[in-house]
């Protein structure tokens, strides 16, 4: 729209130079045709058809895109003001300056002649005050407007009168020469163009707008000038016969109603399109609001769920927004954390070991510091990082900051550390037992010998301690050497012979700290096993049972023959059972998380876990009850091993279970 308003500003620029131009050739040539236009009426006198040339060419050069054309546009404003300011300067004064026939000699008989009306040269003064303002800031552009608003109004009043037949409108008088018509054409053609010309101006801005409303002026606006001119003349012009006051009362009526009914159709439909496009607007607005909130809504979801600490915190170090996790891990509710510094709520240690991540994100590097935030489970190791909020000015308005949680992650690396020295030590010890096997088989030989060499009933029964114990030792070797071999197969086993191998592994905690051992075998059929995953299973429960129990206490080792009740699977059930001082319910419920333990410095956590993971794995399962009743106390792993499963196949599981049910067996 823009682009049109413009060419209709510098089309009338040309058409004021034009008119300028043809009126000069006119007395240059003269033709009276073209310096009057209207037979019996006043010539334009040439230096109005000069002020209109030098005007003209000054708005032109005002509305070209190129900057260096602007101060010529400032040199014809200024010629044009002169010429407008030096014949008022002739009619206040009554002086002659004799400019007014500097170009043609003037042959009509007039007052002044050559010399342009008062009106004439006060609108060309408008019009050159005009020009002058029209490049520059906002408070010019709007002198230059009033300027040619004032402008407008003058010309159409002098076109008005030459219409009406009133003299005075155009400024004839018996002192003073009068305009002629076709200035008042050009005046008002000028003026519109200063007005066009301007779009950043009030009355620009309405004309060039894409908005319905600037819609209804384009169109409205000509008709409002146009028609009540045009009506007027055609009221009081005696030479069309309808001078006559009922016929013009009767055509000026039909003229406002016609007028008046094309207005409000056209403002009406004006009107009922903006209310659609309105209505359509509000629609998509809603349907955006609503795509937004949805949008929202999700990922509101997705960061209140995700494992992690997310928020938005100002450069003072408050909260703004926080994510549901900040409730799990701090036990507070979101509007009791916004407006509270991190300070106030994790404590000024948290706060200052964070401080490098933030002094990097001041400096718009997002950064993190691993430090040790406090929860209601406890102080944990987390990393912080902190990615800088930066506005366009390039200020920091706050920080987005997500904290995760690693301590199980260090624990599992300081786990891992640990399984690989416990695995050094296991290859070690059974390099040290592949050592010793030999020397205690050539003792055990010597033994023998001496036994058969002494008749002396005391050094042979010293002989046969020593003989024994050397076969305890042997034992030992090989059960060690037999832990340490993993199976490749499964194998027939007996559920005795497993616990024997365990119970030999822990003979010295056993008889040192006077445990007293229960067996109880029924089941006394082999069953096909992983011998090595079984083994470590079930020394890792002899292990944790001895560790549970004081002193004299007592380990009661059990298997039998069973069904579970769910699957009908047919297996076999392993128990150990302790009489430590037991669990509670919570303790119970987290056994097998992995890095979950009791025993303070030197537990891993991952003992029960993996036990777990390999009966599943098995096809198994395992289940623990527990009681810290003063009566009864203790703890009872129950483990179960189907007969026929497809774990012996090859059967995986992708999680490790964190709990195994109770089997429900008969």
């Amino acid at each position: 729209m823009r682009g049109v308003v413009r060419r209709v500003a510098q089309t009338c620029a040309a058409l004021s130079a034009t008119l300028g131009a043809i009126v000069l050739c006119g007395w240059a040539l003269g033709i009276q045709a073209i310096e009057t236009v209207l037979t019996g009426h006043v010539s334009m006198k040439p230096n109005t058809a000069l002020g209109f040339l030098t005007t003209g060419i000054g708005l032109n050069f005002a509305l070209s895109r190129l900057t260096a054309s602007r101060p010529l546009s400032r040199i014809f404003a200024a010629i044009t003001v002169f010429i407008g300011a030096a014949t008022i300067s002739e009619y206040a004064f009554g002086i002659n300056l004799h400019i007014d026939e500097l170009l043609f000699r003037d042959v009509q008989r007039l007052v002044d002649p050559g010399r342009p009306s008062y009106v004439t040269a006060i609108a060309f003064c408008l019009a050159g005050s005009s020009l002058l303002f029209f490049i520059g800031n906002k408070l010019s552009c709007r002198v230059s407007q009033v300027f040619a608003l004032l402008l407008g109004t003058l010309a159409l009043t002098s076109i008005t009168g030459f219409l009406y037949g009133v003299p005075v409108l155009y400024g004839s008088s018996i002192k003073a020469n009068s305009m002629a018509f076709h200035t008042g054409i050009g005046f008002l053609v000028l003026s519109c163009g200063l007005i066009l010309g301007q779009f950043d101006s009030a009355v620009g801005k309405v004309l060039t707008a894409a908005e319905r409303g600037s819609w209804v002026a384009r169109r409205l606006l000509p008709a409002l000038i146009i028609f009540p001119v045009l009506m007027g003349y055609l009221y009081l012009r005696p030479a069309l016969n309808l001078g006559q006051v009922r016929f013009a009362m009767a055509l000026f009526a039909v003229t406002l109603v016609v007028g008046g009914s094309l207005s409000l159709v056209l403002i009406g439909n004006s009107l009922n399109t903006a209310e659609r496009r309105q209505r359509e607007f509000m629609q998509v607005s809603m349907e955006a609001a609503a795509a937004v909130e949805i949008s929202e809504q999700e990922l509101r979801l997705i960061t209140d769920n995700l494992p992690m600490l997310i928020g938005y915190i100002d450069t003072s170090g408050r909260f703004v927004r926080v994510n549901r996790t900040h409730e799990l891990w701090l036990g507070l509710p979101a509007n009791k954390l916004v407006g509270r510094t991190v300070s106030q709520v994790l404590g000024e240690a948290y706060w200052q070991s964070t401080r490098p991540a933030r002094d990097a994100a001041r400096r718009g590097v997002t950064s993190s510091s691993e430090t040790i935030c406090p929860t209601v489970y406890g102080d944990r190791r987390v990393i912080a990082t902190y990615a800088p909020d930066i506005d366009e000015a390039g200020d920091l308005r706050g920080f987005a900051v997500m904290v995760v949680d690693v301590e199980d992650q260090r624990r599992a690396e300081a786990a891992l550390r640990q399984s690989e020295k416990l695995a050094a030590v296991g290859r070690h010890s059974s390099s040290i037992a592949h050592e010793i096997n030999n020397p205690v088989d050539a003792a055990m030989n010597l033994v023998y010998l001496a036994r058969e060499q002494v008749h002396d009933e005391e050094v042979k029964s010293l002989l046969e301690i020593a003989d024994g114990e050397l076969k305890r030792v042997a034992t030992i070797v090989n059960e060690t050497l037999r832990f340490q071999k993993r199976s490749s197969h499964s194998e027939l086993i007996l559920a005795a012979d497993l616990f024997r191998s365990v119970l030999v592994l822990h003979s010295r905690r056993i008889r040192d700290n006077r445990i007293t051992v229960e067996r109880r075998d029924r089941a006394v059929e082999p069953f096909r096993c992983f011998e090595g995953e079984v083994r470590q299973v079930l020394n890792n429960l002899v292990a944790n049972a001895l560790d549970a129990m004081l002193p004299g206490g007592r380990l009661t080792l059990r298997s039998r023959p069973a069904t579970e009740w769910k699957s009908g699977r047919c297996g076999i059930v392993l128990t150990i059972a302790d009489d430590g001082k037991g669990m509670d319910e919570t303790t119970s419920a987290r056994v097998f998380e992995a890095f979950f333990t009791t025993k303070g410095f030197g537990g891993t956590g991952l003992g029960l876990w993996i036990s777990a993971e390999i009966l599943g794995r098995l096809g198994g399962r395992l289940h623990v009850r527990s009681s810290t009743s003063e009566r009864h106390h203790g703890s009872i792993f129950v483990i179960f091993l189907p007969f026929e499963n497809a774990a012996f196949g090859a059967v995986t599981i992708d999680n490790p279970p964190s709990s195994i049910e109770a089997p429900e067996l008969t």
